[in-house]
């Protein structure tokens, strides 16, 4: 068992999908709540809610794609991926999982999505930054391979090589975007669905 599994939180209804620009609160409401040591190991510094609304507030799209996991219809965890412009092959990504959902496989899930995404998108690598003693996420990426880790300057780099699209992942990403919006109108009208 891994040194970074902790006691899984109770999960009643977990869906994955794209956020639109016309989410942002979400976004914003998430990257709020999230607090103290992880809101440090997100942004590799201590920031004041401000800084969190102003970072929000530059998410472009569609040079960034947010994929979101919503916990009975909540947001707890975000993936960001930014797209440098005019692309360069290289995207960055950044993840948050509130602290009450850490464990549970949230991360790894969504660091999955997002390399699909990249994938299709044309990206080569995909560049994290993150301090050193940020162990789970580290944990995260080493279980992606194809990575190359550096230290230095007082953060951890990663680049996670990416192949080209294919059929299959091109069909990952329809068939998510799918499950996503039936997910959602679920959680709109209310209705029970089993466990994911």
């Amino acid at each position: 068992m891994s040194e970074f599994r902790e006691e899984q939180p109770e999960i009643h209804m977990r869906s994955f999908r794209k956020l639109t620009d016309r989410e942002r609160p979400l976004l914003e409401e998430h990257l709020l709540r999230v607090g103290g040591d992880d809101r440090v190991m997100r942004f590799m510094a201590g920031v004041n809610d401000d800084y969190v609304r102003t970072h929000v507030s530059r998410i472009g799209w569609p040079h960034a794609v947010v994929t979101g996991c919503f916990v009975d219809g909540t947001l707890r965890g975000a993936a960001e991926l930014w797209f440098d412009t005019p692309m360069t092959g290289r995207c960055e990504l950044a993840l948050t999982v509130e602290h009450d959902f850490q464990g549970a496989g949230i991360g790894t899930e969504l660091m999955r999505r997002a390399l699909v995404l990249a994938r299709n998108r044309g990206a080569e690598t995909a560049y994290l930054a993150c301090l050193p003693q940020n162990r789970k996420m580290q944990h995260i990426v080493e279980k992606m391979g194809r990575t190359v880790t550096t230290s230095g300057r007082g953060m951890t780099e990663s680049e996670i090589a990416i192949s080209g699209p294919s059929h299959m992942s091109l069909w990952q990403e329809i068939a998510g975007d799918g499950i996503g919006v039936i997910d959602s109108l679920v959680e709109r009208m209310g209705y029970p669905r089993a466990a994911a």
